[in-house]
């Protein structure tokens, strides 16, 4: 998947920037959970390391093609982004990612598990 592709490549940059925070890229295929931040529409997906997520624009939002990261480091999150998608937009929403706690990411993490048992297979 093209998408997943690319999270990979943010993660794999994003080890690479800093050799004392070296990770591997990791995939985020869990859910989707569909959720408004911002006042747009977007997936959240979770990844395999169980504290992450991958946060993208849905079909047809103002703010697409647009992708978010909040990726657990150093006991606790970093919100990276990438797009060009409208700025005002992927900004409102980005906003909204930074403000959520760790209690928020992991409800949100449930809600993408909870999902994904529920999608046919």
């Amino acid at each position: 998947m093209k998408l997943m592709f690319a999270i990979a490549a943010l993660f794999a940059a994003w080890a690479t920037s800093s050799a004392a925070h070296a990770q591997q890229p990791m995939s985020c295929e869990i859910g989707p959970a569909h959720r408004t931040f911002g006042g747009t529409p977007w997936l959240v997906y979770s990844c395999e390391d169980g504290k992450s997520l991958a946060v993208i624009t849905e079909t047809g939002s103002i703010a697409a093609p647009f992708y978010f990261i909040l990726a657990w480091r150093d006991g606790g999150y970093r919100v990276v982004g990438e797009g060009n998608g409208n700025q005002d937009a992927s900004n409102a929403a980005g906003r909204d990612l930074e403000a959520l706690t760790a209690a928020d990411i992991a409800a949100l993490i449930a809600e993408t598990r909870a999902a994904a048992s529920r999608s046919p297979g």
